[in-house]
């Protein structure tokens, strides 16, 4: 195989996490690997701003995708079901790929409805890819 054969599209789920960080080093990996590019994806909460989501992917540009030498977009959506708007964005705009932490920054969003990973692996209708 050559690299830039197979042309696989990935999602990353960034919230800024422990989780979401090593999701992305590991989506990073397999981009370098097939020379394709990534799209680093933060769903802000309606109580958060989309100046906050943008810091966020600032700060995530700034310390790993300037350096990864990997073709990479920044987006970030409002919508408080963070899962189903990961979900739909992979369905509607056709990624390979959607890569997520198994835990994010929202501890009371997860206890009071549940863990969007789980929400992910349920509803995606690409492959998930979820690092602990």
């Amino acid at each position: 195989m050559i690299k830039g054969d197979i042309n696989l599209k990935v999602l990353i789920g960034y919230d800024g996490s422990d989780y979401s960080k090593r999701a992305l080093d590991q989506a990073i990996k397999f981009v370098k690997a097939l020379d394709d590019s990534i799209t680093v994806l933060n769903v802000f909460e309606p109580m958060d701003t989309e100046a906050k989501g943008l810091e966020i992917l600032q700060e995530v540009e700034n310390a790993k995708l300037k350096n990864a030498e990997i073709k990479y977009d920044l987006k970030t959506e409002g919508n408080e079901e963070i899962a189903y708007t990961l979900c739909k964005i992979a369905e509607d705009e056709t990624y390979d790929l959607l890569a997520i932490g198994r835990r994010g920054l929202g501890r009371l969003h997860t206890w009071l409805y549940g863990s969007v990973a789980d929400k992910v692996f349920s509803a995606a209708t690409c492959p998930v890819l979820i690092v602990p």
